[in-house]
């Protein structure tokens, strides 16, 4: 599989080689789409930090503090498998790098809500 980010003329000169290349006997894909930075694994640690304080702070394990976290933040979406129906969070491992940020952000003024003071951010985000 090639990907690329096209941010400089070298690359998109490349990917358009590449395109230009396919001669149909291969079962291929091209997508073009606006390219979403991933979030950084500064970022997610970050964020379980956090959750870490406000899970000391409350007295609640941190995957209960995680869970509130992202229904409050993600929301929920309702799922059916046969004739049982439930409702699950949103998962934020599918966020990127502006999300993972908005993530954070809201935990801070969740905190805040609650009186609770938390370190200052440590990831360029």
């Amino acid at each position: 599989m090639k990907k690329w980010v096209i941010n400089d003329p070298q690359i998109r000169s490349n990917a358009a080689n590449a395109v230009m290349a396919i001669r149909g006997e291969d079962n291929l894909e091209v997508i073009i789409q606006e390219h979403k930075e991933s979030k950084s694994g500064e970022q997610r640690g970050f964020w379980h930090v956090l959750i870490k304080i406000i899970s000391d702070d409350t007295g609640y394990r941190p995957d209960e503090v995680k869970e509130m976290l992202k229904k409050r933040i993600l929301g929920t979406r309702e799922i059916k498998i046969g004739g049982f129906q439930t409702e699950v969070t949103v998962s934020s491992e599918s966020r990127d790098k502006v999300g993972y940020s908005e993530l954070i952000e809201h935990t801070y003024q969740l905190a805040a809500e609650a009186g609770i003071v938390l370190p200052s951010s440590r990831y360029n985000g």
